[in-house]
């Protein structure tokens, strides 16, 4: 099974995984294998919220490490059906995915690998780290610039306490291996943020977004 988490600015009927499901897909049937994909929203569809709560609420998931709520739900009701889990988020649900693999593992559920594609730079526990990949373009806005002590501070926050946080997180968090992708962006805005996922962008070499962006990672989940 694999748990697909989508980041700000995402509604359901945009389908944004729609050609990196099938890329995935063609592969583990050429394996012989099948898969069984389930998309979370952990900050919930824009249309029912706005880009500006949903981006905040990243601050305070990355403050707290309470991004993955949604996943964890969703994983205790059916990983029974799971011969392994697979978590793979983009943006603020790479950040989310990260959240829910510590808190699933805590709990006796097994996860088998963690992708976070262009998501924020968050450390992750480092008993749990060898499970994350981090797949990135290196001009994605969000991986370059998003990480622990610039998260937004709202919700009654102390901005004292996000630094002495980070210091902590120094001595018990390691960063995951960060795999870099050479992605066609043109077009694309937030340094080809969302570019990870467009079959129709091909780089020089006839090879597509899509195509690129599982092959960094694939070795991992095969």
């Amino acid at each position: 099974m694999i748990i697909l988490a989508t980041g700000i600015n995402a509604n359901k009927s945009e389908n944004i995984f729609k050609d990196f499901k099938d890329e995935i897909r063609k592969r583990y049937i050429l394996l012989g294998k099948t898969v069984k994909f389930a998309e979370i929203f952990p900050l919930g569809e824009v249309r029912h919220t706005t880009v500006v709560r949903q981006i905040l609420e990243v601050g305070v998931h990355i403050h707290r490490g309470t991004g993955g709520k949604e996943i964890v739900r969703y994983v205790k009701n059916n990983s029974v059906l799971a011969s392994r889990i697979i978590l793979i988020g983009h943006s603020g649900g790479g950040q989310a995915v990260g959240d829910a693999l510590v808190t699933l593992e805590r709990m006796g559920i097994p996860i088998y690998h963690v992708v976070q594609i262009g998501a924020p730079a968050v450390p992750v526990h480092k008993k749990y780290v060898h499970k994350v990949t981090r797949v990135e373009t290196r001009t994605d806005f969000v991986s370059r610039n998003i990480h622990i002590g610039t998260e937004a501070i709202s919700y009654g926050i102390n901005p004292i306490s996000g630094l002495l946080l980070s210091f902590v997180r120094l001595f018990n968090r390691k960063m995951p291996e960060t795999r870099y992708v050479e992605l066609n962006i043109n077009g694309q805005k937030w340094g080809g943020h969302s570019a990870y996922f467009k079959r129709n962008l091909k780089n020089k070499y006839g090879i597509d977004n899509v195509t690129i962006t599982v092959n960094a990672f694939w070795d991992k989940i095969r």
